[in-house]
């Protein structure tokens, strides 16, 4: 399989060739000097290849759709920046991009995978409540005789009822982990994600940002509204707003203004499409849709974050009320003992 550049190997790629294109390099010369600097094999087996193909007189465009290591959208924002003569702002906010959208998968995977670590110790501590310390104190109790058996039942049945949920939780998560890559699998993670109460509006807000970087970065290359839309329509995964987006991109083919279909199909917040249509007034829309871009990021971090806000004091509630209850069952005969003796 060919190599793929991950999102930070994208985003530094982007980034260092914007900075030598803008201080007037060719690309010639600025793919020689990345290469030389560039310590991973793969990525400088990639640039030597661009840069090969340069030197060949092959534009950097096609270089890259030859290539087929980069995003398709990757290829496209290229061949439209090759028309338009803008490489370094295509270039500098494709390196936004990528930044950003490995920000947000890092929080997205501390989302799903911060509470496997306390499921698990959590797991733990309950197979040693019932390996080790409650068989202790059931035999300590039955010497003295009475009920006191009833509360190290009482201890048994919750040890155990938190093991076993704690158990199918991390078998889910490892099966999951093991399909992970499925596309099946990933639509119907997706779905789940999309609908739970919890993840809901995150959801929808990074659906939303996602098509905006990418109109965003068609916009910059000098591509068209409607180009731009089409494009950036591909890019998003979320099965309502795909089909909002969808219905925008059919009434701009009818002839209708970005702002106007954005509008009838909520595609933005209502600030952002006012910003629109001031921007198409004023004949600023790349600029605008940069600013709504950047915007939306932020709330997606903001809103990703606060679900991990939510979840931890969640997830010590569960941790202390399962411990709680399991010591409460050993602690309170104990006291009975220890009273009956005084």
């Amino acid at each position: 399989m060919a190599f793929k550049p991950n999102n930070i190997q994208l985003s530094n790629f982007c980034h260092d060739l914007s900075m030598l294109i803008m201080s007037g390099d060719s690309f010639e010369e600025s793919l020689l000097v990345m290469s030389k600097k560039c310590d991973d094999k793969q990525m400088k087996a990639l640039i030597d290849k661009l840069s090969d193909e340069v030197s060949e007189g092959v534009s950097f465009a096609d270089a890259v759709k030859n290539s087929e290591a980069f995003p398709k959208y990757m290829d496209e924002v290229m061949e439209a920046s090759a028309y338009s003569g803008r490489y370094e702002e295509s270039l500098g906010r494709l390196s936004a991009f990528y930044t950003r959208k490995e920000s947000i998968n890092n929080n997205l995977r501390d989302v799903l995978t911060r509470p496997l670590f306390f499921f698990a110790i959590l797991a733990m501590v309950m197979a040693f409540m019932i390996g080790k310390l409650l068989p202790i104190f059931e035999g300590v109790y039955s010497r003295f005789g009475g009920d006191y058996g009833v509360y190290i039942k009482v201890g048994y049945f919750v040890s155990t009822f938190v093991l076993v949920i704690m158990c199918v939780i991390l078998v889910a998560a490892l099966v999951a982990g093991a399909l992970y890559k499925k596309p099946w699998f990933i639509d119907f993670l997706y779905r789940i994600i999309q609908v739970a109460p919890l993840t809901k509006k995150a959801s929808l807000k990074v659906a939303q940002y996602q098509f905006m970087s990418i109109m965003d970065i068609m916009l910059t290359s000098g591509s068209s509204q409607v180009a731009a839309l089409l494009k950036a329509s591909e890019s998003v995964s979320h099965k309502q707003y795909k089909l909002a987006v969808e219905k925008a991109n059919k009434e701009m083919d009818d002839g209708e203004e970005m702002a106007m279909a954005f509008e009838n199909n909520r595609i933005l917040p209502e600030l952002y499409t006012n910003s629109l249509y001031v921007a198409m007034r004023n004949g600023k829309v790349p600029e605008t849709v940069s600013r709504i871009t950047d915007y939306l990021a932020d709330e997606s971090v903001s809103l990703i974050n606060g679900i991990i806000a939510t979840l931890e004091p969640v997830i010590t509630i569960i941790f202390t009320l399962s411990i709680g209850f399991s010591l409460l069952s050993v602690i309170l005969p104990l006291i009975s003992v220890i009273s009956a003796v005084g």
